[in-house]
């Protein structure tokens, strides 16, 4: 008779370390320390975006409205308007206007801005003042002088401003010849210059006795000449501040820097724009 044998007792002992091992392998895994997640990565903060500084006014001013555009500019200047300025005469910085090169405003007198405006170039015009032409003499005019006829006195001495570069010159001129003065002032003619300034200054050193000039040279020199209006008719001339096509926002800019229209006009008035009164002021 055949009897089944049990295990073998170290079989028995093998097969219960092994699920011993097991069991503590899988333990140990379940129980394994388990690292912090990873935190997603943080965007830098967007640089905040600063307003890009005002582009700069660009202007383009007549030699003859220097003084008080100089005055303008340093007031906007002082509220930290960036300015540029080109300085020449009216009938120099035309063409370069028509030609296309680009400024935000242009000053300049009649009849330049009415040609802007052909050009399809003015947006807008602030009149800031008119010129007329004067007559300079020693203080106190001691000759008497008061009118154009009195420029061909015999022995005077006179300064004019040059026509081929002055309105006022180029008025002048027309005006003695309509009068038929042309003949008898010319040859009392001594000096004629393209700076009214220069004029002044030779009757304020005594080199002429007289010279015709714009009031707004004319007035400012007062007391150390005498300035009297010339008996018209004259041709309006009127000084105008023209904000051009593409400029309006730095026209804008600086208006309001400088504290409005109506403080442009005064600026201009205080340097002698405004219109002369009958017989002087």
């Amino acid at each position: 008779m055949i009897t089944a044998s049990r295990p073998s007792s170290w079989l028995a002992r093998a097969l219960a370390l092994c699920g011993l091992l097991l069991l503590g392998g899988v333990t140990a895994w379940i129980a394994r320390p388990v690292p912090p997640p990873v935190p997603a990565a943080v965007p830098p903060p967007a640089a905040t975006a600063l307003p890009p500084p005002a582009a700069e006014t660009v202007i383009l001013c007549g030699s003859s409205m220097r003084v008080p555009i100089e005055a303008v500019v340093a007031l906007a200047r002082s509220k930290g308007l960036a300015v540029r300025v080109d300085y020449g005469g009216s009938e120099t910085l035309l063409p370069r206007l028509l030609a296309g090169e680009r400024a935000d405003l242009a000053v300049l007198h009649d009849p330049f801005p009415e040609k802007l405006a052909a050009a399809g170039l003015l947006v807008a015009r602030l009149d800031v003042g008119g010129l007329e032409p004067m007559l300079v003499t020693a203080p106190g005019n001691p000759l008497g002088l008061s009118g154009l006829a009195d420029l061909a006195r015999a022995g005077l001495r006179v300064g004019l401003p040059d026509a081929r570069y002055s309105t006022c010159g180029e008025y002048l001129q027309a005006r003695l010849r309509a009068d038929r003065l042309a003949e008898g002032v010319a040859p009392r003619v001594v000096v004629e210059q393209r700076q009214h300034v220069e004029l002044v200054t030779a009757v304020r050193v005594g080199s002429i006795d007289a010279a015709v000039v714009w009031n707004f040279v004319a007035l400012p020199a007062r007391p150390t000449v005498a300035a009297m209006p010339l008996p018209g008719p004259w041709p309006a001339t009127t000084v105008a501040v023209c904000t051009l096509r593409g400029g309006e926002a730095a026209s804008g800019r600086l208006t309001a820097a400088v504290g409005g229209e109506a403080e442009i006009a005064r600026i201009f008035a205080a340097n002698g724009f405004a219109a002369a009164a009958p017989n002087g002021r």
